[in-house]
């Protein structure tokens, strides 16, 4: 009888919160459902990543939550959660592995254990600053030769790993955790805080929707325009090159058309998505839009190309920002598999098409978000927006590195101490600091 692997993803996004609920048995991985929630308006709740009133953030995840656990009837008492800040950093180290008494060895899944285990053990001990998120192995080398493959079963004197380290300052994730104490378990007695299973940095999420292992293995950008930050992601070589997160997204292009037209937030959304259909240069110059009011005040009137004008400046900002963003790592040329878009703004006409000029490829696809669910009843979730929170919900279920599908570190959860959150990290590859330490009694 196999075993059936519950998992749940909790993406803490600007302006609303999200939540998918699936499961794996043998080797197919099906959504049970989903939930999103938007925080209230009258209080703030997130700022570039950041969460700035936990009140309204943790009080809408426990809704969210609630009313998942009531839908499937399941108890909720750990989740993976998205983390998105642009303070997050990362670098690459090489860590060698030799044989305790020199001789030949052959690689195996416990060699690259050992060797990622000694890359955490080594950034703690030499970055006492910073706390590490994720440890990623990227590329190896066999007695200095790189492989160009996986290296499990190769015999070699020594073996070389670069591993990629993405960390982040501890006062930063100490605020984090301290502002979710607030979201408790679900369908049980209990009212303790829920587990923080999982913490992911949000655009690794969205590799586990929507890569393909060709796309891995060729190479690959997605660039994920979300509300209030925009993620760049290259991944090549089965590894990830580039993992950045930029502080822009599509709030910066409402609250420009709601500057520019003295109109309120919600009339300049309205206005921002009518206009995206298609670029300012094919809109004449006497096309009106207008938005209709309420309680007999007169409608409100404004010339399209204007308004089109002033929400491309800022996306091809953005746009721009991404791509120089990969032209400063050194990626001077796109991957075989050009760019996935993802987010909210990906399924927008004119998003693709400014993707297409700044990069001056045509090779630009929106991204499916189930691509690699087996099967779900809500169709909606193949949209781009989902991207991110079916990614941390895939995040427990399926591998990140598929090189290394059987490898587990840290696999464990951690029991919760004393009203505390407890956590543990990814248990393929993604491994950090143990966190409770610093919240035990």
């Amino acid at each position: 009888m196999s075993e059936i692997n519950y998992a749940i993803g909790v993406d803490i996004g600007t302006s609303k919160v999200r939540a998918v609920l699936a499961y794996r048995e043998y080797a197919k991985v099906s959504i049970l459902g989903y939930e999103e929630e938007p925080y209230s308006n009258e209080y703030e709740a997130i700022s570039y990543g950041k969460i700035v009133n936990s009140e309204n953030t943790s009080r809408t995840i426990n809704k969210v939550l609630a009313s998942l656990s009531e839908r499937f009837d399941h108890v909720i008492d750990k989740i993976n959660v998205s983390i998105s800040i642009p303070e997050i950093g990362s670098n690459i180290k090489k860590e060698d592995y030799v044989h305790d008494k020199g001789e030949k060895f052959t690689i195996s899944n416990a060699t690259i254990e050992n060797i990622l285990f000694k890359a955490k053990e080594g950034f703690k001990e030499n970055t006492r600053d910073k706390e590490l998120i994720h440890a990623l192995p990227t590329d190896f080398y066999g007695d200095e030769k790189r492989s160009s493959r996986n290296p499990i079963g190769n015999t070699v004197n020594k073996l070389t790993c670069d591993v990629k380290n993405i960390f982040i300052a501890p006062k930063y994730l100490d605020e984090y955790y301290d502002a979710l104490r607030g979201v408790e378990m679900q369908g049980t007695k209990s009212k303790s805080p829920v587990i923080i299973e999982n913490l992911v940095y949000s655009p690794l999420a969205d590799i586990f929707s929507l890569l393909t292992e060709e796309d891995k293995s060729e190479g690959v950008v997605i660039c994920n325009i979300g509300a209030g930050l925009t993620k760049i992601s290259v991944y090549q070589n089965n590894s990830p090159r580039l993992i950045s997160v930029i502080p822009f997204g599509s709030d910066n292009i409402t609250q420009d058309i709601q500057k520019a037209f003295q109109v309120n937030n919600t009339e300049a959304e309205n206005l921002k998505r009518a206009c995206m259909v298609r670029e300012s240069k094919e809109i004449e110059i006497n096309e009106i839009m207008t938005l209709l009011n309420k309680d007999g005040l007169p409608s409100k009137r404004f010339l399209e190309k204007s308004v089109a004008e002033v929400a491309e400046w800022r996306l091809k900002e953005i746009i721009s920002i991404a791509h120089h963003t990969m032209l400063n790592a050194g990626i001077n040329q796109l991957p075989q598999r050009g760019i996935i878009l993802a987010g909210e703004m990906a399924s927008i006409p004119v998003v693709t098409q400014l993707v297409r000029k700044e990069f001056a490829s045509d090779a630009v696809r929106i991204g499916v978000s189930t691509r690699n669910v087996s099967s779900t009843a809500n169709l909606e979730l193949a949209h781009p927006r989902f991207s991110t929170v079916v990614g941390l919900t895939l995040s427990q279920l399926i591998p990140f590195d598929n090189r290394f599908k059987t490898l587990k570190i840290n696999g464990s959860s951690k029991q919760q101490r004393s009203g505390h959150i407890g956590k543990s990290f990814l248990n393929k590859f993604f491994g950090g600091d143990n966190l409770d330490q610093r919240y035990a009694d």
